[in-house]
């Protein structure tokens, strides 16, 4: 069965911030900049999830590897 998702994100690296987008594109309907309304079955969601913790988890590595580290703290 299907529901409704509202995805949200902020992300303050342009270049990051076009990836991500791009990624979202085709899974649901651009509302706002940063912002997507999605209609996913739960293997889609989880697909979801997967797929932009791997895009999260490829840029911390980059960044890691050029000595910079990520931090949640503002």
């Amino acid at each position: 069965m299907k529901a409704a998702y509202l995805v949200c994100y902020d992300i303050a690296d342009e270049k990051r911030l076009a990836r991500i987008y791009r990624f979202m594109k085709g899974k649901g309907l651009h509302l706002q900049y940063s912002v997507f309304y999605c209609v996913l079955t739960p293997q889609q969601l989880k697909n979801l999830k997967d797929e932009s913790l791997f895009h999260s988890w490829v840029l911390e590595k980059r960044l890691r590897r050029n000595g910079i580290y990520m931090s949640n703290s503002k």
